[in-house]
């Protein structure tokens, strides 16, 4: 087997994709790959390496990175079939194109590497040409990709937020353990950043930081190793950090250059702290060398994604672990793009939350397929409850265009209807194999009868069926979901249905308290912030056993929510 590696350039070490793309080739060699780095030859550059295949620059901007001898030279292995696998690393300029074309056109499949280039603050950093690469061609390029590599769980949560649905292998890149010999005996009084001097790295708020606790800690320096000299030579960055250092009034600052091999793994290992203040990061590679050397890090919620670890609770009746709040999908399609809906979750991922509700209903099942969207090492650390009972009346919907189209044209004929309501086992069934699929699950955590009238529910062949679900493997729990009047009766007849019973509640009105006329904790509540009406603590005091839902549409609300939370849990 063979692959070919894509990547703009390898000159400079100090670059995470320069050092971890030749360290992987080199690997893939000792596993049996043979492998070749293909890569553009970059002014000034006259570096030899062994496995690294080095083309011509067109004429142009260096920027653009375009290159018709290198593309040439991947169209002809393809098409004679001495490559098996195209690995491009990076985004952004026309070489990072070449393997998604000649892929497709040979049937070679491609594996793609974003290198952080989908982050959040990535996609709305650089030029205006960004805005025209993207929808023209950047694209376009990475749909066809086969498979896409991801060196975290954050990068893979990007993925999915840019809509993409491919397979993803969360693979982290690998460091060199120094000797021992290498690092120093000796820890010393000063704080390092170790990286390249650029924007997305957030120095500027690292020397801000530094001027706040200079005083306090005057027997301590920060140090600055790193360059600014990049694929397209020298940006002038570090001459910007210097002059704001001397605005801020910085003391004991001192920067190092560039520092490498032997000579950074010394530095690493004297310094007593390492910080990396990142405003996006996918990996870090700095950070893991940083950790083997012994030296303990500091990094922003940009650099190394910040999950929040929000209490869970065990619902009761049930061996159920919930985090505290769950995220409510009813309003989610609200969101018309994809990639915006599936960034809301990542962010719900990020709040500590890790239960999800949802329905065949919501989105007329936009929803379902949008959590079924996630990374699978994010579903695989979430629980989600789904319903049986209400349907959309015409089917789901594949997109949100076609949704709100359906709509659309229900008005205007008059023809608007609801949910189709079916409670019989066979529309259970056909409802439970849809959403499995939807989701992307082996086995759903919780399944709702959802606003189910008792009279309509064959409840024997329903529990034979949920029994025999549940010792498959295929389903852990199941209840019934609604307002009060229609999931009393459940509870009031002592229904093996209600084994979890989901309502609404809200502060005000309290609609939930008839659980305790029939000696049932609360175990999950919605309502609360319809309107905002209410706080986290407020609807923390209703329900103290159980679960609480949270649904909106707005990023900023969900994370005023989260640090309201994290305030209540730290009382």
């Amino acid at each position: 087997m063979r692959s070919i590696q894509v990547i703009p350039a390898v000159e400079r070490e100090s670059s995470g994709p320069s050092y971890s793309v030749r360290r992987l080739a080199e690997s893939l060699e000792q596993a049996g790959c043979h492998t070749t780095i293909a890569a553009l030859r970059m002014p000034g550059s006259d570096e030899v390496a062994d496995g690294v295949r080095r083309f011509a620059l067109d004429l142009g901007p260096v920027r653009l990175g375009r290159s018709a001898e290198m593309r040439h030279w991947i169209s002809e292995e393809c098409r004679t079939g001495r490559v098996q696998v195209l690995h491009n690393h990076g985004m952004w300029q026309i070489n990072s194109l070449y393997a998604s074309r000649e892929g497709r056109r040979f049937r070679v499949p491609v594996v793609q590497s974003p290198r952080g280039a989908l982050s959040a603050w990535a996609l709305r950093s650089g030029s205006w040409t960004k805005r025209l690469f993207w929808p023209a061609l950047q694209r376009p390029a990475l749909a066809r990709t086969s498979c896409f590599h991801a060196t975290a769980a954050s990068e893979a949560a990007d993925i999915r937020a840019s809509g993409f649905t491919q397979p993803i292998a969360v693979i982290p890149n690998g460091i060199d353990l120094p000797s021992p010999e290498l690092l120093s005996g000796n820890r010393e009084r000063a704080v390092l950043f170790l990286g390249r001097l650029h924007p997305v790295k957030g120095i500027p708020l690292l020397l801000e930081a530094w001027r706040m606790v200079q005083q306090r800690f005057d027997g301590w320096e920060l140090r600055i190793a790193g360059s600014d000299d990049g694929y397209y030579g020298n940006s002038g960055y570090r001459r910007e950090l210097e002059a704001h250092m001397e605005r801020l009034g910085c003391a004991r600052v001192r920067f190092l250059g560039e520092v490498r091999g032997a000579a950074k793994w010394r530095l690493l290992s004297e310094c007593g702290l390492f910080v990396l203040p990142s405003q996006s990061e996918n990996f870090g590679i700095a950070v893991a060398e940083a950790l083997a050397a012994g030296t303990p890090a500091v990094v922003t919620r940009g650099g190394i994604r910040r999950e929040r670890a929000m209490r869970k609770i065990t619902l009761d009746k049930t061996d159920l672990e919930l985090s505290r709040v769950a995220f409510g999908t009813g309003s989610l399609h609200h969101l018309f793009r994809a990639s915006a809906r599936l960034r809301l979750l990542s962010e719900a991922c990020d709040a500590g939350i890790s239960h999800f509700d949802t329905a065949p209903y919501y989105g007329e099942g936009l929803a379902e397929q949008d959590l079924g969207r996630l990374a699978a090492s994010v579903r695989r650390s979430t629980t989600v409850a789904t319903k049986i009972g209400l349907y959309p009346s015409a089917g789901p919907v594949g997109s949100a265009l076609r949704l709100w189209a359906r709509r659309l044209i229900g008005r205007l004929s008059g023809r608007s209807a609801g949910p189709r309501a079916d409670f019989a086992l066979a529309a259970a069934r056909a409802s439970f194999e849809r959403s499995l699929r939807a989701l992307r699950r082996e086995r759903v955590d919780i399944l709702l009868l959802h606003e189910p009238l008792i009279a309509d529910v064959p409840a024997e062949s329903l529990l034979a069926w949920l029994r025999e679900a549940r010792d498959r493997g295929v389903l852990r729990a199941w209840g019934v979901a609604g307002e009060a009047v229609r999931v009393e009766p459940f509870v009031a007849n002592g229904s093996e249905l209600a084994q979890i019973v989901q309502t609404r509640d809200s502060v005000a009105r309290r609609e939930a308290s008839f659980l305790a006329r029939h000696d049932r904790m609360l175990q999950i509540t919605y309502g609360y912030f319809s309107g905002g009406a209410a706080s986290v603590a407020s609807a923390l005091e209703c329900n103290r056993s159980g679960t609480i839902v949270f649904s909106t549409r707005k990023i900023e609300r969900l994370r005023e929510m989260a640090a309201s939370l994290e305030g209540e849990e730290a009382k």
